[in-house]
């Protein structure tokens, strides 16, 4: 395995020892290991340009002196299981158990065997010296080939137990979040899809929603694209549960619907719906196709269920929804409610990168005058914006 990078086997090594604690614990507790495996670490340090001698003081002054990037929101969310199912995206443990091998190899730690990892899965207890070896080449691999993950030795170290009984499983249960194309008269553009994968790819990492990244991107249809995002660990439609989901799923809304309103593909003929729903995933394909379909006075942009709503309220986000539903007739005749997000409260949710362009906003006084008068009365003919286009009022607004 060629270690010829300096970035990525800087942040390798800081996910195989978070903090010089984590190295002394590597050093006086797991003797046998670590006597072969620290010269080979500090060697890598030393040809790699990260310390000026071969010394273990110089080694553990790099430790100290260095900053992680690394999110600390996430970690409490995961299993063991899930870890491994997130940083393998799609491959197989016998996949991921050699790439691992190829670190062990490099840094005389043992031998990785794929029971090992199905054993974790099934009872985490990374109690003895070979469990935690396998966790901190883990956490160098993560560091190496998948950094916009959240883990390192650490955090791995503190994943919870395996769950508990009578527990859902957090991947059976989130929110679901589709994002489709409405058209009159006009065939919708091969380009506009693209558009949506490359921009929700784009926002998850500009919102440095990592622990996204490996959710895959579903296409149901030409028109319409889906992101599933879990809940938490717990009971079974615990709405508190869904907290982080439900603010995940409104921040990417508001981006991705600001970011389309300035998009050179937008137009009048063709419009955005944005549905969102939670609970158990199975239960919620009939759920969507009547909050995408449904055809609603104003067309509103953001649409929620029931239950979504009830997250929302719960976990106090910062929008405004109408206060009262429009019921929709499902095929059967059940009746189906759905609620209209009329604003976000722009200071709470990240800024979209290209407003805050030098050539975005005005630098004129008559272009300030314009956006005063714009933001004071939407109705008022729309701000023109350089490179760009109009940006035209919609139903999802400043508040």
């Amino acid at each position: 395995m060629a270690l010829d990078n300096v970035k990525p086997i800087k942040e390798a090594l800081l996910r195989a020892f978070p903090s010089p604690k984590s190295y002394f614990e590597f050093r006086d507790t797991d003797k046998k290991i670590s006597s072969r495996a620290i010269p080979k670490f500090i060697d890598c340090a030393l040809t790699s340009g990260l310390i000026k001698k071969n010394t273990e003081s110089d080694f553990i002054n790099f430790l100290a002196s260095s900053n992680t990037s690394v999110s600390k929101s996430v970690s409490d969310e995961f299993t063991f299981e899930e870890v491994v199912e997130e940083v393998a995206q799609g491959a197989s443990v016998n996949s991921l158990v050699e790439w691992l091998n190829a670190v062990s190899a490099e840094f005389n730690m043992p031998k990785i065997q794929a029971s090992m990892i199905s054993r974790l899965k099934k009872n985490y207890n990374p109690n003895t010296a070979s469990k935690r070896a396998l966790l901190r080449v883990l956490g160098f691999w993560i560091g190496l080939k998948r950094p916009f993950f959240p883990w390192d030795f650490q955090r791995l170290l503190e994943l919870p137990a395996t769950k508990v009984a009578g527990e859902s499983r957090a991947e059976e249960e989130g929110v679901r979040i589709d994002f489709s194309f409405q058209h009159n008269g006009e065939n919708l553009d091969f380009q506009m899809m693209e558009w949506l994968k490359n921009e929700l790819l784009q926002c998850i990492k500009d919102l440095k929603m990592y622990h996204l990244l490996g959710n895959k991107i579903h296409f149901y249809s030409t028109t319409t694209a889906t992101l599933k995002i879990h809940k938490r660990r717990g009971p079974s439609m615990e709405p508190m549960l869904y907290s982080g989901a439900i603010r995940d799923s409104l921040s990417i809304a508001h981006q991705i619907i600001v970011r389309w309103t300035l998009s050179p593909l937008s137009y009048k003929q063709n419009s955005m719906v944005i549905g969102i729903s939670a609970g158990n995933y199975s239960r919620l394909p009939r759920q969507m196709q009547a909050l995408m379909e449904a055809k609603l006075p104003q067309n509103p942009t953001i649409r929620l269920t029931d239950f979504a709503r009830l997250c929302v309220r719960l976990t106090n986000a910062k929008v405004i929804i109408n206060e009262e539903s429009q019921l929709y007739k499902m095929p059967n005749g059940d009746m189906f409610s759905i609620w209209a997000v009329k604003y976000f409260w722009f200071l709470y949710y990240d800024f979209v990168p290209v407003l805050i362009e030098k050539t975005m906003l005005p630098v004129t006084k008559t272009g300030y005058a314009t956006l005063q008068n714009s933001i004071h009365f939407p109705c008022e003919p729309a701000l023109e914006i350089e490179h760009r286009g109009p940006i035209r009022h919609s139903s999802v607004s400043a508040k």
